[in-house]
């Protein structure tokens, strides 16, 4: 009865052992780079328990009753077993750490832990859904990145767009602030101007000369009554403008003046030039004269000692070629010494001076001729004409418009001219203006305007102007 039992039990554990072999075995899947480090840990540790479950199958299939009987079990050593166990515990707490159930174990009659294949399967199954869903999760977090990133893309050319609409708003308001303070220094100016005007109105009467009295008659056509405001206030107006014009006036006969004194001061300079040339050149003909007049000498010896030293020679034997250089430069002489003459002659005027003077005197003339010649490059500049015949008559113009206008040489001509400028568009705003609020025509005559703006201001008899 035990030897059918065994024999029955033996032939149904080989019987199951062949059923498992021929199982197909599968292989683990390799991890890919998108599986993280626990998965991977866990199928390197499936792969060793498939190992150990062959090496259990082939353990089984050796000690089957259909073998031998005289084929006995190989003994196995503790630390084989204990190390089996250690591996499903292990195995089982890298489980349960990731969030998997455990994998049952039992004892078999041998006293080792096997695993339930259904339990097995069970967490085979788990660990693999897992492991699907995590790779469908990596593919959507994928596109969702490649999506943020587009928009990260957009919003950073957004982003440089904004920055340059920021710069060209930071030009503009640069912009809008200088003009800003181009317009607080007009009204600046137009206020200051606006005082004097009032003072000039409003202060004490001056002394009035019969020729601003001929002005008030020949602008009114009326006598002139100081006991009158309007008579006061016109006449105040043409002091100013008077007082502008001499000042203008000042300006231009200083700065006449002055370019006077530039033009004798460079005559002289030249004279002075011309006259230290010719000294220098009569000197110097003077000495080469006496230099080349020396007595004959009978020591032959001491002449060739001086004709070496005087010709800077190493030997008498150089003497020769020497002299033949000296010929040739003689024959080329009188060229050079008429050339040299006729500009000592030219430029130099007192004899005692030295030849060498004369080219300091050129240098000098050269430099005073760059000198000239850069303030006409500046004067034809600033009068906008390269042509001399223009240029006299704008300085003739402006010569005349200081001695019209009286300007003072202390006084900024530019400033005079701004303030005339000024001066003449105010008053011909005033009688537009005028002549707008009155309803008059635009051509019609300073005479009528005035007359129709002291009738609103006091009204009188026509005629009054008369």
């Amino acid at each position: 009865m035990d030897e059918f039992s065994e024999n029955e039990y033996g032939e149904e554990n080989s019987h199951q052992m062949e059923e498992d072999m021929s199982k197909p075995t599968f292989p683990s899947p390799s991890p890919g780079k998108n599986v993280s480090s626990s998965v991977q840990e866990f199928l390197k540790q499936s792969s060793e328990i498939q190992e150990e479950i062959r090496k259990l199958s082939e353990l089984c299939q050796q000690i089957s009753p259909k073998k031998d009987s005289f084929i006995e079990e190989a003994p196995r050593s503790k630390e084989e077993y204990e190390q089996n166990s250690i591996i499903w515990e292990q195995l089982n707490n890298l489980l349960t750490t990731h969030g998997f159930n455990p994998i049952a174990v039992y004892r078999d009659e041998y006293d080792q832990d096997n695993p339930d294949i259904n339990s097995l399967s069970d967490t085979l199954v788990e660990v693999i859904t897992e492991y699907s869903n995590l790779s469908r999760n990596f593919e959507e977090m994928k596109s969702s990145y490649a999506g943020l990133e587009e928009e990260f893309k957009e919003l950073q050319t957004a982003l440089e767009k904004s920055k340059k609409l920021e710069s060209q708003y930071k030009d503009l308001d640069k912009i809008n602030r200088q003009l800003q303070e181009k317009l607080n220094k007009c009204k600046v100016e137009l206020r200051g101007k606006d005082e004097a005007l009032a003072k000039a109105t409003t202060g004490k009467a001056k002394p009035v000369g019969d020729k601003l009295v001929n002005v008030f008659k020949a602008f009114m056509e009326q006598e002139y009554n100081p006991m009158r405001d309007n008579d006061a206030k016109v006449m105040a107006i043409i002091q100013n403008y008077e007082e502008q014009k001499q000042k203008l006036i000042g300006e231009i006969s200083n700065y006449k003046k002055e370019l006077e004194s530039i033009n004798n001061s460079f005559k002289k300079q030249k004279e002075r030039s011309i006259e230290d040339a010719e000294y220098e050149q009569k000197r110097r003909a003077r000495t080469n004269l006496s230099e080349s007049i020396d007595p004959e000498s009978n020591d032959k010896i001491r002449v060739l000692m001086n004709a070496v030293k005087q010709l800077s020679l190493k030997s008498y034997q150089d003497i020769p070629n020497a002299l033949n250089k000296i010929q040739q430069v003689m024959l080329t002489l009188p060229g050079i010494d008429k050339f040299v003459k006729q500009i000592c002659e030219e430029i130099m005027l007192s004899p005692s001076s030295r030849l060498d003077e004369v080219l300091e005197t050129l240098k000098e003339i050269k430099r005073r001729l760059q000198i000239l010649e850069k303030f006409r490059q500046s004067v034809f500049e600033n009068l906008a004409s390269n042509n001399e015949n223009e240029v006299n008559e704008k300085i003739r113009g402006l010569s005349y418009f200081c001695k019209l206008f009286e300007v003072k040489p202390k006084d900024d001509i530019i400033n005079s001219i701004e303030s005339i400028f000024f001066f003449v568009h105010e008053i011909k705003m005033f009688l537009a203006f005028s002549r707008k609020s009155l309803g008059l025509q635009s051509d019609c005559g300073v005479k009528i305007v005035l007359e129709e703006v002291m009738k609103n201001i006091q009204p009188e008899p026509v005629g009054y102007f008369r």
